[in-house]
């Protein structure tokens, strides 16, 4: 694996300004998830693009 592929590999603490209410998150799977036994764990994938586009 390439160095900038193993930069973009994995997980990692959500960055700022992506983070959201955890909590509200865990209350509603545990109302609607009946097997959720937690806890929840969020994490942000460290690389990649969403909708990327050639121009």
């Amino acid at each position: 694996m390439s160095s900038g592929a193993e930069a973009n590999a994995g997980t990692t603490a959500v960055r700022e300004g992506y983070a959201f209410d955890e909590g509200a998150l865990a209350d509603w799977i545990r109302a609607h998830i009946p097997d959720f036994s937690g806890p929840l764990t969020v994490e942000q994938f460290k690389g990649g693009q969403s909708n990327p586009t050639i121009g």
